[in-house]
Parts: structure tokens; sequence; C-alpha cells
């Protein structure tokens, strides 16, 4: 059924189906819930479609979050418009899935996750949703009461490029074009073109809940703004689409920037960082976290990574998403995994070993000294036992030791807080901090012990020493680390 009046609504509309470029015979995914939006979008795109060669495939997610289903409504209605309907029913128990996250936003979550997986049987690219002039007043508003930024406050774009899930870069990844041809029309406009068209639209009771964020916005804030300003609603959709323009601009700047302040490794140079304007600043810090799977930083963690690389503190840490930490490495900042900060914070001073396991090995006496090597995926170690006057490292004093050998424990670990050294009473941690090891990486290195104390760390340690076993016969312990395949 096609309505009598209000052409001039399907004229716009086929002006904008022909701006999406698609050419004759391809196929939509319009997002159908039953209700005036997408009644109304599955009738103008139909209308449209005609003329155009443009067909479409409703596609209905069921949330199950009610006791009734639309299913049979939506069918009966897609069968009266002569449409194919495909439909999903999300697992049950999703408020229990929302945990720390919100009602909302799990049930966005999962509905677009739907969606995209439909679209992908039905062979569609383009998905398009009945979000209206309403609906981006609501989002303006919600952004702005939430402290966004001004991407946020730009609300929905017509079109946009979706990479689902956003929320979890482990799972593998659906990209779908989503495309909003009524984010000018306003929902009384579409009530009147659906109803003149006949049709009856489902009811959604859960739309009248105030305890939702949005329903809140639209049932009690936004009447209340329009008793003042009538014209509020189309207002918020201007400021939306010229802070898009603003939002696009600052973006490719920002573009730009990164690529300029880069370090090349994945990290940022800081000190490049701060030069910027701290209108660019941020967005390049915002970019560059979702390259490290960070889809949606905060505006609070984007600036406090602003003043990590203010303050280039090298013992702060910003948590930024899951497993995922920003640390500032010399002048530099690092996103990933502690694994991950561990490896590029030891880069500078790679002959030291780390990330090992213990292992202990007791040294027996020999007549022509012991050898014992202890392995690992970086690095092995190779410990002699020898007569003094055999170890090269050893002054002329040492040589009065008779060349009696006894047994040494000989201990693989990772440094202690307050580990010393056997050769002194200086803490081994000043060492590392001297040999440039990393805050963050000091307690991931390898070392060796006799007894409770620190014999060798590959890379920063004498080779060699001395141990007085009973206090009377002496041998002389030589450790040989071989990092990487090269013995040092």
């Amino acid at each position: 059924m096609t309505p009598k009046r209000l052409s001039g609504f399907e004229q716009r509309f086929q002006r904008t189906l022909e701006l999406l470029s698609l050419s004759e015979g391809s196929s939509i995914g319009v997002a159908f819930s039953g209700g005036v939006d997408s009644i109304a979008l599955a009738l103008a795109l139909k209308n449209a479609g005609s003329i155009t060669g443009i067909s479409q495939i409703l596609l209905h997610v069921d949330h199950g979050m009610r006791s009734t289903s639309d299913l049979e409504a939506c069918k009966s209605l897609a069968e009266s418009l002569g449409l194919e309907i495909r439909h999903h029913h999300l697992e049950p128990g999703i408020a229990t899935r929302a945990q720390g996250l919100g009602l909302e936003e799990q049930a966005r979550r999962e509905r677009y996750l739907a969606l995209s997986s439909m679209a992908l049987r039905a062979g569609v690219s383009c998905v398009a949703t009945g979000h209206h002039a309403n609906d981006q007043a609501e989002t303006v508003l919600l952004h702005l009461f939430r402290g966004s930024s001004l991407r946020g406050v730009a609300g929905m774009h017509e079109r946009s490029s979706l990479v689902i899930p956003w929320w979890n870069s482990s799972d593998p990844p659906q990209k779908i074009q989503l495309w909003r041809p009524l984010l000018r029309e306003p929902r009384q406009r579409l009530s009147e073109y659906v109803s003149l068209a006949g049709f009856v639209p489902v009811h959604d009771p859960t739309n009248d809940n105030l305890d939702f964020a949005r329903n809140d916005l639209r049932h009690r804030v936004l009447p209340a703004i329009e008793q003042s300003w009538p014209a509020a609603q189309e207002a918020l959709g201007r400021f939306a689409s010229s802070a898009a323009e603003d939002d696009r601009f600052l973006s490719n700047l920002a573009t730009e920037s990164l690529d300029i302040v880069s370090t090349g490794n994945g990290g940022l140079d800081a000190h490049a960082v701060r030069a910027l304007d701290r209108s660019i600043s941020g967005r390049v810090v915002c970019q560059w976290l979702r390259q490290h799977g960070v889809t949606e930083p905060t505006l609070e963690r984007i600036h406090a990574t602003l003043n990590l690389a203010e303050s280039q503190s090298q013992v702060a840490e910003v948590q930024v998403g899951d497993n995922i930490a920003i640390r500032c490495i010399g002048p530099n900042l690092y996103a990933g995994s502690l694994a991950h900060i561990v490896k590029i914070a030891t880069s500078e001073s790679p002959d030291i070993a780390q990330m090992l396991p213990e292992e202990t090995v007791s040294v027996l006496p020999r007549d022509d000294g012991f050898r014992q090597r202890f392995t690992h995926p970086r690095w092995s170690l190779l410990v002699e036992v020898n007569e003094p006057g055999d170890c090269q490292t050893q002054s002329s004093s040492d040589r009065r030791f008779p060349a009696t050998m006894h047994g040494v424990d000989v201990n693989v670990r990772r440094i202690r807080p307050g580990d010393r050294w056997h050769h002194s009473d200086r803490l081994v941690k000043e060492s590392l901090r001297r040999a440039n090891v990393h805050p963050v990486a000091r307690k991931f290195v390898a070392c060796a012990t006799i007894g409770d104390r620190v014999a060798s760390i590959g890379g920063i340690s004498p080779r060699a020493h001395v141990v007085p076993v009973d206090g009377e016969h002496p041998c002389c312990v030589v450790f040989h680390w071989s990092i990487d395949g090269e013995l040092r």
C-alpha cells in the first residue's frame, strides 16, 4: 500500500537512496522491530526501490526481555509489505550478561551482533536502521550529560562502517555498512506516513520503562525542554551535523599527527605528543588506543594518558582495558599486556634474561670440576665449578686457596624484593637501575643464586665468584650466560 499524501517524504528518501550509489539489483538488510520507524523505513525503501532497482530483506531480533514475542506480529507486517523476513532470538539471560555494563548497552551490542550475522548469511553488506530526528536529539543529549567529547555529541552518522564486535578483539570481526536515512525526519512525520498507509505498528512496552536512561529522556526530559524551546530537537540535529563536520576535520588532523608522533614499534613519542595542541593530542591518543584493541576509550582514560606523557613517570601506569595498560618506557609511551610491556622495557638491555621459571640444582664435587646447564626458550646458563686458580677473573690473592672441590647449591629464579649480591652487601635493584632495566621489568629478571644471595645476572654481573663453602675450603663458580644464542 502506498500513501496518498506526504509524497515529499518518499521523494527525499529516494534522493538519499540514490546517494548510496548501489548498483541495480543490490539488496539492503533492514533492522525491523515492527515499530513506527522500521515500518516507515521498509515501506519507503520498497516504494523507492521499485524505481531504483534496490531490494530489501527484513531482519528481526527478539531480545527475549519480555514475556511475549513480537515475531508473529512482525511476520504479519512483513507479509502485508510483501517482504521476506528473517529473525534471531538472543540467548536468555541478557540481564545477567549485562552485569557491570548496563542492560541498554548489552542489548545494543547483542542486537548489532545478531544483525551483522543475519546480514552476512543473507548476503547483504548494508544494514539500514530507522533512527530518526528524535533519536538523534536523544543521542546528543545523552552524550552531553555524560561529558562526552565532540565525537560523541556529533551523534549518529547517516552512513558509517561498523566492525562487530567492537568490544572484544578476540572474536572474529564482521564489518557492515550502517545506513540511517531517516535522521532528518521527525517521528511524528513517520507516524503519519505509516498511519496513512494503513499499518498498525507493534508497541513495545519496554519503551515506556523510565528506568532506562533513553526512555526517561524521551518521555520526561525532552518534552520539558520543548515547552520552552519547541524546536529543540531540530536544533540539536543541526548541532550534531555541525559537530560531525568539525569532528571529521580534527580526526583527519589527528591521523596525520599520529603518523608523526609514532615511534615505529607501536609506541608514542611522549615529548612529541606534549607538543601537540590539546584538541589534537587527545584524538591522537584515542586513535592509538584503538590500534591496540581499546575500542571505546573514555575521556578520563585519554586524559590520564596525556598526563602520563606530561610527567613521563617510569613507575606510573594507566589501565585502559582488559589486560591492557600504558607505561612510559624511557621517552616513549607503550600500550599492551604486561608481557608485551616487559618485552619492550627490556629491549634496551637485551643481555638481561627475563620471564623464567625457577629451577634448583645442587652442584656436587668432582675431581675435574662440575658443569650444569639451565635452559630457557630465550637463554641458557652454563655453571662451572673449578679450582680458583683456573678462573681468570680471580685476583692473585685468591690463588692461595687449595684446589679442593666442595658442593654448592645454585638456584635460578626471579629477582625478589630486597635481594643483595653474593659478593657484596649492595642491593641488586640498584644494579638493575644503573643497567637501565625498567621498573616494570625488574621483577621478571632471571638471576643465579648461591644460598640466599644473588651471584649472577646475565649481562650485568661478574662471571665468577669464589665461594667459601665452609669458610676454609672455597671453590670458584663460573656463570656463562648464553642469550639469544650468543655466549657471553
